[in-house]
């Protein structure tokens, strides 16, 4: 077996670390875009459920702009991340994305998956 000069050994191990941050820039962005296709699926194949969010009102569109407003922030913050690990501040946009996925990707999540329910209890007559 040969031995790398420690050129070589360097070159690949920025290759490989390369590898491993594209694919978190990838996966950052999918998190955050998951309630999307998430709440298309259940439009499609549960309407009595989630049609009550469209034929609500008020109530259920308000449920379905705050979704979108929090994923787009959400997918905003994560570009905010991913421009951080490209400049060298690992730890800061590490830090920007784990914030994107707690304070942004799960909560629209829970408003897809929880969402009609809150607008019947909302609506629900005293």
């Amino acid at each position: 077996m040969r031995d790398m000069s420690p050129d070589v050994a360097g070159r690949m191990a920025k290759s490989v670390a390369r590898g491993y941050l594209v694919g978190v820039f990838f996966g950052s962005r999918a998190m955050v875009l998951l309630p999307i296709p998430i709440g298309i699926a259940m439009f499609v194949f549960t309407p009595s459920y989630t049609g009550l969010l469209i034929h609500s009102g008020a109530a259920g569109l308000a449920i379905v702009l705050l979704t979108f407003v929090v994923i787009a922030c959400g997918y905003a913050l994560t570009e905010v991340a991913i421009r951080m690990w490209h400049k060298g501040r690992i730890a800061v946009g590490t830090l920007v994305a784990v914030a994107s996925l707690l304070f942004c990707a799960f909560p629209a999540l829970w408003l897809v998956l929880l969402g009609p329910a809150i607008v019947v209890i909302i609506q629900k007559p005293q």
